[in-house]
């Protein structure tokens, strides 16, 4: 709700300003392109991070622990959507640098863009996990992707809004030449109680 909220929001208030250019348009096509590696570094990296000892002090960021949870429960449907904490650090992270780098007409512009294409994250993964087959081409074969990711091997298929980065860094195998993955559920990390 947060999230439809802001991009709503976001793009209401895009449209009140003046300045349109071809800066508005080259924007969201720009992110479009850059969506699909951001969505799988950020899936690989933090998503899938293995806790690690530093110091004698674990590191195991929240996002880690739910999206683990998730995996061990990948058709809980409160455990489909970014976590609210995470919106406490995504909105200054998403927000900031696009007023600071723009005039603010076209700074709207890339934060709306950014807020819909995360709706749409949040969409397509929805669409995954229900009991539903899109009728759409596009949505269907996301929601393939994703299941596969889920049941069949945790070390691909990383994308779930778009999956053009699974194809170039090829982690989009044909699934009959990946064996199923043992720790599709645990992403090879042990619960622990506190999970």
């Amino acid at each position: 709700m947060l999230l439809l909220l802001g991009a709503v929001g976001a793009t209401g208030y895009r449209a009140t300003l003046p300045s349109w250019s071809w800066v508005d348009a080259a924007i969201p096509l720009g992110l479009i392109a850059a969506w699909p590696f951001v969505e799988w570094l950020i899936h690989v990296l933090l998503l899938h991070w293995t806790p690690r000892v530093v110091l004698g002090i674990t590191i195991d960021p929240a996002n880690a622990r739910a999206h683990r949870t998730h995996h061990r429960n990948p058709n809980e449907l409160l455990l489909l959507f970014i976590p609210v904490h995470t919106y406490l650090y995504a909105a200054p992270a998403i927000v900031a640098p696009w007023l600071l780098l723009l005039p603010a007409s076209q700074a709207w512009t890339g934060i709306a863009a950014t807020l819909l294409l995360a709706l749409h994250y949040e969409w397509s993964h929805y669409l995954a996990h229900i009991q539903y087959t899109p009728k759409i081409g596009f949505y269907q074969r996301v929601c393939r992707h994703h299941v596969l990711h889920h049941f069949k091997s945790e070390k691909h298929w990383f994308g779930v809004s778009m999956t053009f980065a699974d194809r170039v860094i090829g982690t989009s195998p044909p699934a009959d030449q990946v064996p199923k993955s043992p720790t599709c559920k645990t992403l090879g990390v042990e619960p622990l109680s506190a999970d």
